[in-house]
């Protein structure tokens, strides 16, 4: 697993590209507060994308949005700090979103599951072991 921090001024075009890779994959989203509660917004459900609003503006805000039949949407107020996650598997990855207040929120796109092993060779098929 690759862990960056993403430059603010890159974060309109990271997710732009983390919608575009992960349209429709089945992840969730989960945030915890500065006290340490933990509530999961969505769960097993396609992701339709990330937007933001006012880049670099005091009323910025990003929006994660959900579903298929019926959405469901969360919105993080005043971004102040974000890390990208990527497996190796191509397929899985997360976002880490933590806003002014101190709320952190984590979107995960792709199956943690279906992560492969260091030093695995893909030639189609994935190997029973790492070599």
């Amino acid at each position: 697993m690759v862990h960056r921090d993403i430059p603010s001024n890159e974060w309109p075009k990271l997710m732009d590209q983390f919608s575009r890779l992960h349209h429709g994959k089945t992840g969730q989203s989960t945030s915890t507060s500065p006290k340490g509660a933990i509530q999961q917004y969505c769960r097993d459900q396609p992701l339709l994308g990330l937007v933001d609003e006012h880049p670099g503006q005091a009323d910025e805000s990003i929006i994660i949005t959900w579903g298929q039949e019926s959405t469901s949407s969360h919105t993080v107020r005043r971004p102040m700090r974000m890390a990208m996650s990527e497996w190796n598997d191509s397929f899985s990855a997360e976002l880490q979103i933590q806003s002014a207040d101190g709320e952190r929120l984590i979107v995960q796109a792709g199956p943690a599951r279906e992560v492969l092993q260091p030093g695995m060779i893909m030639d189609g098929v994935p190997l029973e072991r790492a070599p």
